[in-house]
């Protein structure tokens, strides 16, 4: 269920995904756009750590099979599945079968300089704050 801004509440799913497209649209319009100036003048004003060379190398380098272990052993296995609808658990339980073939991906999707098509979707979810009104978005 939905609520409108006056408390109405929205069903079906036409009007729910016609509310949400609008609150979307409103969330993430820029006002303004801004200039490439204005985008250089901030970066320039930043204090930002300047990467050692061994460091450069090191994030440049190719990803090996121990890499990719290392980054699935930090992997949570009690939340919820990514856009794939497959767990953290999956991927720990079948890591001996899944690590190649992610590897292999990889390093294709790095020599093309492109992800697949599926990897750079996303999926916005709302979901309730705990002691917020998780029905009633603000259309600001």
């Amino acid at each position: 269920m939905l609520c409108g801004s006056s408390g109405e509440r929205i069903l079906g799913q036409l009007r729910v995904n016609t509310h949400l497209h609008e609150y979307l649209r409103v969330i993430y319009a820029t006002p303004q756009r801004t200039g490439e100036t204005q985008i250089q003048k901030y970066l320039n004003g930043l204090q930002l750590p300047r990467l050692t060379a061994a460091q450069l190398e090191e994030l440049e380098g190719e990803v090996s099979l121990e890499d990719l272990g290392e980054a699935l052993s930090g992997m949570a296995t009690g939340k919820a599945p990514g856009p794939d609808g497959l767990s953290g658990k999956f991927y720990h339980t079948y890591s001996a079968v899944l690590l190649p073939q992610l590897l292999e991906m990889i390093h294709e999707a790095r020599g093309e300089c492109l992800l697949p098509v599926h990897m750079r979707e996303a999926l916005i979810v709302m979901l309730p704050k705990p002691g917020k009104e998780g029905c009633r978005p603000k259309l600001i």
